[in-house]
């Protein structure tokens, strides 16, 4: 499982504080608390996904927010986990600033999600259609610039591409062919770029939240 993997490289112990962002209806941030012992809360901005989780799991402390307006104090957390949300994000940068900011000083972000293995191949991601979760993927180097001008430094970079040939292979059968998926994932204006030619892959990132760091969109 993805989530224990990218736990084990945290260093995740029992007692620990950990905030799921992007939450969903919780079953990370339910799994964290149950079986690794974390504290843990889950924010998403949905209510009707945290009202599931709280129904399901009371022992995890629930909040509806904003990933990129997070509703704790600077300091709160050991660990932010954010998993398959960073490329969905109207401003990834944004969430990378909020996390830094709720985590201790030498605190650990933990990020799981789709990047593009030979970004050049692609067209720019503002331009494909906004129910695409691939629309804010980029390439590796992109994504570790972000970071670092967010506050962060990356210790761990794991390939998991793998992990995405089962959702593959369910969204090609729910679209016929791996031809019809594509275009689909590539909108109907006919662009002759493919996301396919972009090499879609999955990644496993641990980072740690730098003592007094600032960002760069935080700097006079």
């Amino acid at each position: 499982m993805l989530t224990d993997e990218l736990a084990a490289e945290c260093g995740l112990t029992p007692g620990m504080y950990v905030l799921d962002l992007a939450c969903g209806v919780g079953s990370t941030a339910s799994h964290l608390a149950r079986d690794w012992g974390a504290v843990v809360a889950g924010l998403d901005d949905s209510p009707r996904f945290i009202e599931e989780a709280d129904a399901h799991d009371p022992e995890v402390t629930w909040v509806v927010g904003r990933a990129d307006a997070i509703p704790f104090q600077d300091g709160s957390f050991d660990l932010v986990v954010c998993e398959c949300f960073l490329s969905m994000a109207d401003d990834p940068a944004g969430v990378l600033r909020e996390a830094w900011r709720v985590l201790r000083p030498g605190g650990r972000l933990a990020l799981s999600d789709v990047y593009l293995r030979e970004p050049g191949a692609a067209r720019a991601p503002d331009e494909l259609p906004p129910t695409t979760c691939l629309r804010g993927a980029q390439g590796r180097e992109a994504t570790l610039a972000l970071l670092e001008r967010t506050g962060f430094a990356v210790r761990t970079w794991l390939d998991r591409s793998e992990a995405l040939k089962t959702l593959f292979a369910s969204l090609i059968m729910a679209y016929g062919s791996a031809a019809a998926f594509w275009a689909a994932a590539a909108g109907s204006d006919g662009a002759p770029t493919s996301l396919a030619d972009a090499k879609p892959g999955y990644y496993l990132l641990v980072a740690e939240a730098l003592p007094g760091a600032a960002s760069e969109e935080e700097m006079p």
